[in-house]
């Protein structure tokens, strides 16, 4: 009855349980405990009393004096006075050699008296920086004070993993440029000969005349919509095919080359250091001293006269007497005034000195003096400026289109006539399917999803028929991706 378990609302929950005493497992003892308690008490009982029970105690006569554990020194006996005779020496010193002695000659020995020396001598203090009040040293070769990493030899110089690297970096942006190079080559447009342009021509020219035919074909009066829209929309592929016309006739060679092949021809022709036709000069007419100075006239006798070279080679006339009468009614070209100045002191220029050394140069080429200030076209744009400008705009604007050109060619992609035709069936049959659908829809639309379901239908049918109206029209048709 106790070992069942009864659910938490049964009547037996409420009868009294008998409770059963709990026996708790007996205590763990070791089997070796006796033999430590009788090892411990043989160990304590052996040192019972102060220090080893084998050791002596001293007497009580022997009792501890003042000084006795003092070390003490040797007695004086007559060795001890004799002390520098009685030198643990094996051998005495040579003596004192006298006058009438001679030396010994070649005798040679191993010993490195330099070192020896050395070895007694005193070191030089190294060499120590404090950097704390608490008096923190360190040497003064790693303390960053001496100028140490200067005076090596590869100081100042690009280290050679920076080479390397910019060496990387150099290579991997030409190859960069080579691969966009040659990507933008591959994707460049291909020339249209005369045949193909004349062909293309042609098929514009027929084109646009069945658009005319077409055209006026039309009823003269546009009361609908769709007359007005079909009338709208022939005039539109007319005028596209009339630029079309004038462009290819305009424009014999449509495309030139590139930008980068021209930009890579200009490059190769200024690869070498000058022009190509320079000839170098011959190794044994080298530059030599004081050879691009003016040289002075030869030390002739007209040069070591100066006063002479100036004088005129005929002779000066005679001084008139005071008798004689003066011509009159003669004249002359020579110019008095100028001959005069020539004799005159000149105004002195003006000078600027422009350091403590006294160097001297022209005040108007000092920066002192306004100059240019005073000039007309003083704050204007110089022209050559205004034409770089327009040549680059120019030059970037024709870059730019021939871009978009290229971009636009590279994306296209041309349809074949099977293709197309393949496309227009499979046009027709979404149409029909569209067209089955929509006649399928009851007549009566009084719900919201019934209007949706058929302006969508409609809708899609629209877009058919143009795209179909399309290809069908023009026979040559590319897609863009």
């Amino acid at each position: 009855m106790s070992d069942t378990i009864h659910p938490p609302d049964c009547v037996y929950n409420c009868l009294a349980k008998e409770e059963s005493p709990i026996s708790k497992p007996p205590r763990y003892v070791s089997k070796f405990r006796p033999a430590v308690v009788q090892e411990q008490r043989s160990n304590k009982d052996s040192r019972r009393t102060m220090g080893p029970s084998k050791v002596e105690l001293p007497a009580p006569e022997k009792y501890l004096k003042k000084h006795s554990k003092e070390p003490k020194l040797p007695e004086n006996t007559q060795s001890s006075k004799n002390l520098r005779t009685n030198c643990t020496c094996a051998a005495k010193k040579p003596e004192v050699p006298a006058r009438t002695d001679k030396p010994l000659m070649e005798i040679r020995t191993n010993r490195n008296f330099i070192k020896t020396v050395e070895v007694g001598m005193p070191k030089k203090p190294q060499p120590i920086s404090v950097d704390s009040y608490k008096g923190h040293k360190q040497p003064l070769e790693n303390s960053g004070l001496v100028p140490k990493y200067v005076k090596k030899k590869d100081f100042g110089e690009i280290p050679e993993y920076l080479l390397q690297r910019s060496e990387e970096e150099r290579r991997a942006r030409e190859e960069y440029e080579d691969f966009v190079r040659e990507q933008r080559e591959q994707a460049a447009m291909k020339r249209l000969s005369d045949e193909e342009r004349q062909a293309v021509l042609e098929g514009l020219k027929k084109n646009w005349d069945k658009l005319l035919h077409e055209y006026q074909g039309l009823s003269l009066v546009t009361d609908t919509l769709s007359k007005k829209a079909r009338k709208q929309h022939l005039e539109e592929a007319m005028n596209e095919l009339e630029k079309e016309i004038d462009l290819l006739q305009r424009y014999v060679s449509k495309f030139r080359p590139t930008v980068v092949e021209e930009k890579k021809l200009n490059k190769d022709l200024r690869r070498t250091m000058g022009p190509a036709k320079v000839e170098l000069p011959v190794p044994e007419q080298y530059l030599k001293k004081h050879s691009k100075e003016p040289k002075l006239p030869n030390n002739t006798q007209c040069s070591k006269n100066p006063r002479k070279d100036r004088m005129t080679t005929a002779p000066k006339p005679k001084v008139p007497a005071r008798t004689d009468k003066p011509l009159m009614g003669l004249r002359t070209s020579r110019n008095f005034v100028k001959t005069v100045d020539v004799g005159v002191t000149k105004k002195p220029e003006p000078i600027s000195v422009d350091g403590h050394k006294g160097h001297k140069q022209h005040l108007e080429n000092s920066g002192l003096v306004p100059k240019y200030i005073k000039k007309k076209d003083l704050g204007q744009i110089p022209e050559y400026v205004l034409q770089l400008r327009e040549e680059e705009r120019r030059a970037k604007e024709e870059y730019e289109d021939f871009l978009r050109e290229q971009r636009e060619q590279a994306a296209m992609k041309y349809l074949s006539n099977e293709e197309r035709q393949a496309v227009l069936e499979g046009m027709k049959t979404d149409r029909d399917k569209l067209l089955h659908e929509y006649q399928g829809l009851s007549l009566v639309t009084d719900t919201l999803s019934k209007k949706a379901h058929k302006q969508r239908l409609e809708k899609a049918m629209d877009e058919l028929e143009k795209e179909i109206d399309l290809l069908q029209r023009f026979k040559t048709v590319y897609i863009i991706d």
